[in-house]
């Protein structure tokens, strides 16, 4: 709690202290392309909407940049350098995907740019140079409501399946950290790519086969928006996905609760 109170007055900081120079210039990256595009259109209407709200600080005018990352974590970091290298903001926001976010994280850490991020990452590991704090719930937080569920339901062996990247990686941690709590065993880790469209065919038959070669138990899916969960998403009516509990972080506060 003391980390986030020092990095949100370090931030209104250094926005009153642009303020007093010239206009407050925000940067902010988000995935209008790729496979994160269904969570990252949604942000840039959001934020459209909030600097269309509060356009100015004590008279000093906010001047939002906002770039593409096309759900790509390269572009991310290139269009971080350039928002802070040529555009001089003074605060970075992104981004949709949760790749593209720690690598944004790490160009805000580099060049000690305060950065706000709206995916559910973790910091820097040194608290000392924490210059982004995240907004959303940590992914060892989500998935261990998920758990708490499905101990309620007397589940306990589970088979993951996730994307093969740091969000996967992230949900899976998180898993494996809820395994360790007791109530609930983790039996396989299965993954796909963002890219993949479709997760039918042999795919699904495999990951299904070795799924419920472990007894046919639940699985537990990660949840995002968009990318290949359409594909089989309630395929099997005995495959447990988290989505069925919890929705997706496109979908907060609907019938399915957050995630």
């Amino acid at each position: 709690m003391r980390k986030t109170l020092g990095l949100t007055t370090l931030v209104a900081g250094l926005i009153a202290a642009s303020a007093a120079q010239a206009d407050i210039t925000v940067g902010f990256v988000t995935s209008l392309s790729g496979n994160g595009s269904s969570i990252g259109i949604p942000y840039a209407r959001g934020i459209a909407a909030a600097v269309e709200y509060k356009s100015e600080v004590n008279g000093e005018k906010i001047r939002l940049i906002q770039l593409d990352d096309g759900s790509d974590p390269s572009a991310a970091t290139r269009n971080a350098r350039k928002l802070v290298e040529e555009e001089k903001v003074d605060l970075l926001i992104g981004t949709a995907t949760a790749p593209s976010t720690i690598a944004m994280m790490a160009v805000a850490a580099e060049l000690k740019v305060p950065m706000i991020a709206i995916a559910p990452v973790t910091g820097q590991p040194n608290a000392a140079d924490q210059w982004g704090i995240s907004i959303p719930q940590p992914a060892a937080l989500l998935v261990k409501v998920v758990a708490d569920r499905m101990k309620r339901d007397g589940m306990k062996n589970i088979g993951y399946i996730g994307f093969s990247d740091a969000w996967g990686d992230l949900v899976y941690n998180g898993a494996k950290a809820a395994e360790a709590e007791g109530g609930i065993k983790v039996l396989t880790n299965e993954r796909y790519a963002r890219v993949d469209t479709s997760v039918t065919g042999w795919h699904e038959e495999h990951w299904l086969y070795r799924v419920f070669r472990c007894m046919g138990r639940p699985r537990l899916q990660r949840c995002q928006g968009g990318g290949g969960r359409r594909g089989h998403q309630g395929s099997d009516k005995r495959a447990l996905c988290a989505c069925r509990y919890f929705g997706n972080r496109s979908n907060p506060q609907g019938p399915r609760g957050p995630t």
